[in-house]
């Protein structure tokens, strides 16, 4: 009986039909073939900086709101300057007495009726209260915050009446005109890439849009703690839709292929 089960089940086995597999066919040829380098980076500006308060005080003047467009040398905010403007009129109310006697002792010694020494110390003098003058202009210059380039102000982080130490943060300036991208890639990368060389990128605030951009600058020397090379690039189209501290997903175009045989990944 059970040679007879056997039997059957060769005999079964022999005449199965055998398995049809479905498969996707498709002609392919030669075509010109693109290939990239992925890298991350991130956006920044042309120009940025937060400027802070170069000196201690009271801030008086407020002359700059957030948002606002400034100019180069745009006065933004000033900090008491009262008692250094006190000491510069009282400095320079003795400069036409020193100055005065100076002239004196030059025409003295010019027709040898006073010495050279004496000469020197009047010179000394007026020298003296000339440097003080520039010194406390300075101290005063140290109090205005002034834009350092034509821009956009941020975010206005004091008020009147606010007292600020060296260092508080009064205000970020950013020039958007040109948004860069800075990124890494490892040195292995080194001999395909190239300034001028096309940059595609898109960021997550933006995820249907592509920002085309090219390379502007590799830099000369490669970190040794990582091992990779920093390099930045422009964006040519779209920058007024980015900002700064965006981060970025790049891909560098290599130099494209002719006559390859490409066929789908899947």
């Amino acid at each position: 009986m059970q040679q007879f089960i056997s039997m059957k089940k060769a005999e079964a086995a022999a005449n199965m039909p055998e398995t049809v597999s479905q498969i996707t066919a498709m002609t392919v040829k030669g075509q010109e073939w693109t290939p990239v380098i992925t890298a991350v980076g991130s956006i920044r500006p042309n120009q940025g900086a937060m400027i802070s308060a170069q000196a201690a005080g009271t801030v008086t003047k407020v002359l700059v709101e957030s948002g606002d467009k400034v100019k180069k040398g745009q006065l933004l905010v000033e900090i008491d300057s009262s008692a250094e403007r006190a000491s510069l009129k009282a400095t320079e109310a003795q400069l036409p007495a020193a100055q005065a006697n100076y002239n004196r002792y030059r025409n003295l010694v010019a027709s040898n009726s006073a010495s050279k020494a004496e000469l020197d110390n009047a010179q000394s003098t007026y020298n003296q209260l000339l440097a003080t003058i520039e010194s406390t202009k300075a101290q005063i210059e140290r109090r205005q915050i002034y834009a350092p380039f034509d821009g956009e102000a941020g975010i206005v982080n004091v008020n009147v009446g606010q007292y600020v130490t060296v260092g508080t943060e009064i205000v970020r300036v950013e020039d958007q005109s040109a948004m860069k991208i800075r990124f890494t890639l490892p040195q292995t990368n080194l001999e395909d890439i190239f300034v001028g060389q096309k940059v595609t990128a898109t960021v997550d605030a933006l995820p249907a849009r592509t920002f085309p951009a090219k390379i502007t600058a590799i830099d000369p020397a490669v970190d040794t703690a990582t091992g990779l090379i920093n390099i930045e690039a422009i964006v040519t189209e779209g920058q007024d839709k980015l900002l700064s501290g965006m981060f970025a997903r790049l891909n560098v175009a290599l130099p494209t292929l002719y006559d390859q045989i490409v066929v789908p990944q899947i």
